[in-house]
């Protein structure tokens, strides 16, 4: 990274600690080293309050969730400390209680149940977790509308959503994807934190001027019909398929070698896979995304052509998978109306377009703001430097054009 003025911005070559939690200089394995500070810390705590003897069951409830909760409460506001971590603590808390002997047995549930039930009443790490996430983020959503650290996480926040396949229909943080609960990622914060409210299944509302944020009513797009979300239910029943589809069941092998099993439905749309999830990523997120103008589904090459990103076996796998399952009879009905609406021209179906010429931007020089029209700013335009000089000489791009780009290349 370079600043305008030609000053190099030196990159971290390994960690460094800032606010006590280590940052990484990479994305893979980020959270790894918090994650495992905080579970040590934890169990540390837990072995400590477990060697005063004088303590009764309660006394030792109020210490352990006091040393799990304050610490958890502390790190999980930047770090998702995952399901895997918060076990492992969980773990060393119930062999510390039945070592002094006040929980028996091997099932758990005595831990956590509550005491009309018979229960020590614990609070589970993954629930402080959970809570310390969602506090932190919903204190920034309702924060000033512009304050940095609200736009940047409301801008965050929709990236994520568009890449797990929202369809901008409704409210944005009102969005409430059951289908995405198994598939989730906890290396991921806004994943993560989405992956706890459907577990608890808490939803969001937006009250008040807020509510008109980011909202879009089925139907009522200006290009014209969209069709049906490809991976969740439609909200108007005459765009909903007939059934929620087949139980479909998968057999594979886990890391460790030992088989496991997934059985689930649809949920609505098509079924949301691995696969799948790359051809959200990549923009294929409604009807009209796999739709030609003629009035039939896209193929292979055509997806690739409208979608560049597409270009595995992988991925051609998932995309004839999913055009296998619109065709479903299920969907028969919804199909009919579907290309109806293509044939009379009211949907909004692209052409098929070859993928624009890309370039390598070498450096960028300089930035300065575009001139206004009316009453405000049209943004900043960047002076950059194209790896590829003999055809692409240094000039003045939008940096809405630069960001929008891939790994640093601007369409032609």
């Amino acid at each position: 990274m370079w600043l305008p003025d030609g000053r190099r911005v030196p990159q971290v070559t390994k960690t460094y600690r800032y606010l006590g939690s280590e940052e990484a200089n990479g994305w893979k394995h980020a959270q790894r080293a918090t994650r495992s500070g905080v579970g040590q810390h934890c169990k540390g705590l837990l072995r400590s309050i477990g060697l005063i003897g004088v303590l009764d069951d309660r006394q030792l409830r109020t210490g352990m969730d006091l040393g799990v909760e304050g610490t958890i409460g502390f790190y999980a506001r930047a770090t998702a400390i995952g399901a895997d971590t918060c076990q492992a603590i969980e773990t060393a808390r119930t062999q510390i209680l039945r070592a002094r002997g006040v929980a028996a047995g091997t099932p758990t549930i005595q831990v956590y149940a509550s005491a009309r039930a018979g229960g020590l009443v614990h609070t589970h790490a993954q629930q402080s977790s959970a809570a310390a996430l969602a506090d932190e983020i919903e204190r920034a959503i309702m924060s000033e509308d512009e304050t940095p650290g609200r736009i940047a996480l409301m801008a965050h926040i929709r990236a994520t959503y568009l890449r797990l396949g929202w369809a901008e229909r409704g409210q944005m943080l009102e969005w409430h994807p059951t289908h995405l609960r198994h598939v989730l990622s906890e290396e991921m914060v806004i994943e993560a934190w989405l992956k706890d409210r459907l577990h608890a299944g808490v939803r969001l509302r937006a009250t008040g001027d807020r509510r008109h944020d980011l909202q879009t009513r089925e139907g009522e797009w200006a290009d014209g019909e969209h069709g049906p979300p490809l991976y969740e239910a439609d909200g108007r029943r005459e765009w909903q398929a007939d059934d929620s589809g087949p139980c479909r069941v998968r057999v594979g092998l886990r890391t460790g070698g030992s088989v496991c099993t997934q059985v689930r439905t649809a949920g609505g749309g098509i079924e949301y896979t691995g696969g799948t999830r790359r051809m959200a990523a990549r923009g294929i997120r409604e009807w009209r995304d796999v739709t030609h103008p003629s009035g039939r589904w896209l193929t292979w090459n055509e997806a690739m052509k409208r979608f560049p990103g597409l270009s595995t076996d992988a991925d051609r796998k998932a995309y004839d998978r999913a055009i296998a399952e619109l065709e479903e009879s299920r969907w028969a009905r919804v199909r009919e109306r579907w290309w109806r609406c293509v044939q009379e021209g009211r949907a909004a179906v692209e052409e098929v377009r070859d993928a624009p010429t890309t370039y390598e931007v070498k450096r960028v020089h300089a930035a300065r703001r575009m001139p206004k029209r009316g009453e405000s700013t049209t943004g900043w335009e960047v002076l950059i430097e194209w790896a590829d000089e003999a055809h692409r000489p240094a000039c003045w791009s939008t940096a809405s054009a630069k960001a929008a780009s891939n790994n640093g290349s601007k369409p032609a």
